[in-house]
């Protein structure tokens, strides 16, 4: 099992890092969580810390009754899962569309019929008398029913914890001027996350957001982003996170949230390359180092050849310095 931590740096930078690969002798969801508990002790950091969660499609992993995220879940209720999120919307699109057999042609049928009106039309509409258009059917007869039918769909997919995590984490949102603002759902995704802010902090965030908005809508620095990730570097440059530290905080809370497993995905991918025939019987500390080594390799080329003679040489008494 490899383990990838998400988080943002000072800088305000969003930074995936490989942490390792555990051995597990069973797959059972309390021996994963087991796992992952003691890899986390060995670097110093607590569960109580996480802030979401995500793993592939293993049933034993995302499983509502007895899976892992739902041990986590209660034993951290901040510890939100929204992985696949995205593949999740497209499933019920999909299962939404069955429903409907005839919708591709119906609705290919109803372009070409309203082109040959529009087209043949010459006409003037009576005054004072209701019309009832092409459209109005289309949109009556049509469109409420699929909408309807997708609405249906999302609730039996999506949980409502994380349906109103991720509606209030879209006010964060900085296009077309922050647009999608709401002051409302920025309180209530502070409940969402009750062992990050006190009671002091909800009656403090108030304000810090009145004034943050507007602060944010008069400055052109903060007009032309597209997403929250560059909002977080431009606040950080700017020092407005310490002006809204409260504001910042959640914009955290938003980057740290996996959306998808694609940093794990490429550490099981590396060790086709680290564990081949020459080294088939690595052993699993070993292979770690070997991992890390290579998949952050960019943390490895950034330490100097004279930091890490220095660290052997202080490991252990040798009969020559290196």
């Amino acid at each position: 099992m490899a383990l990838v931590l998400r988080y943002v740096n000072k800088k305000g930078i969003i930074i995936e890092r490989f942490l390792g690969i555990v051995h597990v002798a069973s797959i059972t969801a309390l021996s994963l969580k087991y796992a992952i508990e003691c890899l986390l002790c060995e670097h110093n950091l607590s569960l109580s810390k996480l802030r979401g969660q995500g793993y592939d499609e293993a049933s034993n992993m995302q499983g509502d009754i007895n899976g892992l995220k739902t041990l986590i879940l209660k034993e951290n209720k901040s510890a939100f899962y929204v992985h696949y999120f995205a593949r999740q919307l497209q499933l019920t699109l999909v299962a939404v569309a069955k429903n409907c057999i005839n919708i591709a042609e119906f609705v290919y049928t109803v372009s070409n019929l309203v082109t040959i009106v529009r087209g043949s039309f010459s006409g003037k509409l009576r005054r004072n008398t209701q019309q009832n258009t092409n459209l109005h059917h289309y949109s009556v007869e049509l469109c409420y029913i699929v909408i309807d039918l997708q609405l249906q769909e999302l609730n039996n997919h999506f949980l409502e914890a994380n349906t109103d995590l991720l509606l209030c984490m879209a006010c964060l949102n900085p296009s077309n001027s922050f647009m999608a603002f709401d002051k409302e759902k920025f309180i209530h995704l502070e409940k969402l996350y009750p062992s990050d802010f006190s009671g002091i902090d909800i009656l403090a965030l108030g304000s810090q957001l009145q004034n943050y908005i507007f602060d944010m809508r008069n400055n052109d620095l903060f007009l032309e982003f597209q997403g929250v990730g560059e909002l977080a570097e431009k606040l950080v440059k700017t020092r407005k996170h310490d002006t809204y530290p409260l504001v910042y905080l959640l914009v955290k809370l938003f980057l740290t949230i996996p959306v998808a497993t694609a940093t794990v995905e490429r550490s099981f991918s590396a060790m086709k390359y680290i564990k081949n025939e020459l080294c088939k019987r690595m052993r699993d500390q070993w292979m770690n180092d070997y991992l890390i080594v290579y998949i952050e390799r960019d943390v490895a080329c950034s330490i100097d050849n004279e930091t890490i003679m220095q660290r052997f040489q202080n490991i252990k008494t040798r009969r020559r310095k290196l």
